[in-house]
């Protein structure tokens, strides 16, 4: 509500609410920029609930709205004391405290430095193990393997988190995909596996933008499905593959660097340009997958060529980008701290104080950014530690 506004309040009613768990007092206190005191409320009705600040130009008015409880859960950050106050009121509660919140710019700092390296070890270990099953897929020379080695890929602990497991199962499967080149056996091992595969038709459709197409669907049976099913999707590869041969796709290329699993990626996605003949119901009809272990894998297959490449989450990497083809499109990793730019916004805006942060590479793209929002001017002071300068 406005400060100046004449509140009709119903004392007795708000005292009722109170005892009853109605209405709950949260933060009170003063704020400087308002130059008044507030009170925050949570109104109870049933299953809503509704939270409301009330603003008062004087003490008086606030003191009595709350019954005195002045001290608990408050703040009152550069008040200065009339003097016909001074000696009613206990100065060690009511300046106990600074601010509500506990943390400052250094701790943000600190902490997104510490949760970076906690998540940037998780993933290096990740690699480690994904690397080994890798190698496991790429001694399966049936079929039969294939799903064995699913199986056993199944039960690993490491994998029991649905989202973990089938995207760690990407990297496995799309690494076997990308590596067959022209080893045959490998090849039918692949389309063997598919065709016992339950959602096997989305991932041949993908594998169509690496393997040969007519190969593929020649080799794809599908034999969980009934005749009918396999009919329909066999019929659908083939007016895809011809929309393919016939450049009615529209295709979009995207590299980066896995966050999760550390792998160098590249993603293609292919969209139709007229989906009514295959019966789509439209977006991107398939995406397919290359990984790649090492930098020099990834340039060496990408032919030095760096368009729309992020590799802004790399860590630690002691490698030379002069012989590449760098765009504007292209976020090269931070080698040291000295290449990043920090820049600071303070303002008061929509009745919030804001503090936003962005850290941009040497090139001056963005790599990360932080807002943070306050109610109060106290708050907006700890957490910048008093330094106001450049506040709007």
């Amino acid at each position: 509500m406005n400060k100046n506004e004449v509140y009709q309040i119903n004392k007795k009613e708000i005292e009722r609410e109170r005892r009853m768990g109605y209405r709950i007092v949260g933060r009170r206190g003063y704020d400087i920029i308002n130059n008044s005191f507030f009170v925050e409320e949570k109104i109870v009705k049933g299953l809503i609930s509704e939270d409301k600040v009330m603003w008062f130009d004087r003490f008086k008015d606030y003191f009595d709205y709350i019954d005195g409880d002045i001290y608990e859960n408050s703040c009152y950050y550069q008040w200065k004391v009339p003097k016909e106050l001074k000696e009613k009121l206990d100065y060690g509660k009511l300046f106990q405290k600074e601010a509500f919140i506990t943390v400052t710019i250094d701790d943000e700092k600190h902490n997104d430095n510490s949760e970076a390296e906690a998540k940037y070890a998780i993933g290096e270990k990740r690699k480690k193990q994904v690397r080994e099953w890798i190698k496991e897929a790429e001694k399966c020379k049936s079929g039969k393997e294939l799903l064995l080695l699913e199986k056993k890929f199944n039960h690993n602990k490491l994998f029991v988190n649905f989202d973990v497991w089938n995207k760690a199962f990407e990297f496995v499967l799309w690494n076997y995909i990308s590596n067959i080149g022209e080893n045959e056996e490998k090849f039918i091992a692949l389309m063997d596996y598919l065709s016992h595969f339950t959602c096997s038709e989305s991932i041949v459709r993908e594998a169509l933008g690496i393997l040969d197409n007519d190969k593929v669907i020649n080799n794809y049976k599908f034999i969980n499905g009934s005749k009918g099913t396999f009919y329909h999707q066999l019929s659908r590869l083939r007016r895809i593959s011809k929309a393919i041969r016939e450049n009615r796709v529209k295709k979009s290329v995207f590299a980066y660097y896995d966050d999760d699993y550390h792998y160098y990626s590249e993603k293609t996605i292919y969209e139709l340009i007229d989906q009514q003949d295959i019966n789509f119901e439209g977006g991107p009809f398939y995406r397919c997958y290359r990984f790649f272990e090492t930098i020099e894998e990834f340039v060496e297959y990408r032919k030095g060529d760096l368009y729309n490449t992020d590799l802004s989450n790399v860590r630690n990497l002691e490698y030379d980008f002069s012989s590449c083809k760098i765009y504007e499109s292209t976020i090269l990793p931070i080698r040291n701290e000295k290449e990043i730019n920090y820049r600071i916004y303070k303002q008061f805006l929509d009745g919030k104080y804001i503090v936003c942060q962005y850290w941009c590479n040497y090139e001056g793209k963005e790599i990360r950014a932080n807002e943070m929002k306050f109610d109060y001017f106290c708050d907006f002071v700890y957490y910048l530690k008093g330094d106001l300068s450049g506040a709007n």
